[in-house]
């Protein structure tokens, strides 16, 4: 089939484009800049509708693969999200800026990671048939996702319109294939702070991401504050991740760190379960505020309170943290 046979079999894709327009961009001069309502050009349409044939042409003509439409996607953008992955490596190949943002403020390694945690995410709820369609693009975006980290020119440190890095994105989603060879490509990206000050043990913290929590202990990560001062042990308490509070603890976590009010872990474990009582032992809180955490042990022996886990957590704080009981906040 010679060519110009080929572009005409490949004319459907083009919707609004005829045959005109198409002959035109085998024998003229290509017009990049034309487009559609969305801004879509000859080369975000052909990507769209994954023909690779056509892309190849246009690249021979020379247009701009970073082009971007209305929503500043560039092809590579397009072929990520629709995970067409030949056509991902062609575009790299023939000089697609892997750190161009869309308007999102999304990079194309942001795109891949959410596609791919979307997808494991339903994987469990499709029938036989639609696993094995869905397990192939699972397969397909992890290709993906290795070629756009082992490209020469990728910025891992780049962050998105929430101040994340690539790694804080992958641990937030609990996104491990990700988070694997991000940690493989740059393993000093483990070290790195988010806008907020937040570290991947934060992060991973936060999201219970428990799987990580255990490697970035492992990777002997330091307990860095935030803003705010809090540190990781701090954060697993507010968002109630006891068994990552054991792990810090166990690893040395510091228990008698203050935040910007000055509460040590010990004061949120202690409160955490003032705020779930009744009776005599909230009035005792509100009534004495300024309470040492040994009175406020006090409080809760002489109430009678059943042993809970952030109560076996606080002890467990005290006997391998070395907390301190008479440590004192702001309030």
């Amino acid at each position: 089939m010679d060519s110009i046979s080929r572009m005409l079999l490949e004319t459907r894709f083009y919707g609004p484009y005829n045959l005109a327009t198409m002959l035109q961009i085998l024998t003229g001069d290509v017009d990049e800049n034309t487009g559609d309502e969305s801004e879509n050009r000859p080369i975000h349409i052909a990507t769209l509708s994954n023909h690779l044939f056509v892309l190849k042409m246009l690249v021979n003509k020379r247009v701009n693969v970073n082009i971007k439409n209305k929503d500043q996607n560039a092809a590579l953008h397009i072929a990520v999200n629709k995970v067409y992955l030949e056509i991902v490596q062609f575009l790299l190949e023939s000089g697609a800026d892997v750190n161009a943002k869309n308007a999102e403020e999304d990079s194309v390694l942001f795109i891949a990671i959410k596609k791919l945690n979307d997808e494991t995410t339903i994987l469990g709820h499709l029938s036989a048939e639609q696993q094995q369609t869905s397990q192939r693009v699972c397969d397909d975006l992890k290709k993906i996702i290795e070629l756009l980290i082992d490209s020469t020119k990728i910025d891992l440190t780049l962050f998105n319109k929430n101040g994340l890095n690539c790694l804080h994105y992958a641990i937030k989603l609990g996104n491990e294939f990700a988070f694997n060879k991000i940690v493989e490509k740059n393993a000093s990206l483990l070290s790195l702070l988010d806008s907020r000050g937040y570290s991947n043990l934060h992060h991973a913290v936060e999201n219970k991401r428990i799987d990580i929590v255990q490697h970035l202990l492992k990777a002997k990560q330091r307990e860095n504050c935030d803003m705010q001062s809090m540190s990781p042990l701090h954060c697993a308490i507010f968002t109630d991740n006891l068994s990552a509070a054991v792990l810090l603890v166990t690893n040395g976590a510091d228990c008698n760190a203050g935040d910007h009010i000055h509460r040590t872990p010990l004061h949120l474990v202690l409160g955490y379960l003032q705020s779930n009582q009744d009776g005599e032992c909230e009035k005792a809180f509100i009534e004495n505020p300024h309470n040492k955490i040994v009175e406020i042990l006090k409080i809760f022996k002489d109430n009678l309170i059943p042993e809970k886990a952030h109560l076996v957590l606080a002890a467990y704080m005290i006997k391998h943290g070395n907390a301190n009981l008479f440590a004192e906040n702001d309030f």
